[in-house]
């Protein structure tokens, strides 16, 4: 499966990565939530940033949920600064 960064400036084959994780940080006093991979060979890469954790959430099951599934491509959704639930496309 493939997956799109948020911004659309990154495509990475699932089949290299070893590892997804979200973790929470802080940018200028605005606590964020950041998805990222692990690839083979490579540092961690974000490829999402939300404002909530529970849209983090959403979007990581929405993204196993596409893998179980065999879809071939994922693209991970926007941020919800007005609290749609939006978790992405599958195709």
């Amino acid at each position: 499966m493939i997956i799109v960064s948020q911004n659309k400036k990154t495509i990475v084959n699932f089949d290299s990565i070893f590892k997804v994780d979200a973790a929470p940080g802080t940018v200028m006093g605005e606590t964020e939530i950041k998805i990222f991979y692990y690839g083979v060979g490579s540092h961690n890469r974000t490829i999402a940033t939300y404002r909530s954790e529970k849209h983090a959430q959403a979007v990581m099951e929405e993204m196993i949920r596409t893998i179980s599934e065999g879809k071939g491509v994922y693209r991970l959704p926007p941020d919800d600064p007005d609290g749609a639930l939006d978790c992405g496309e599958i195709y």
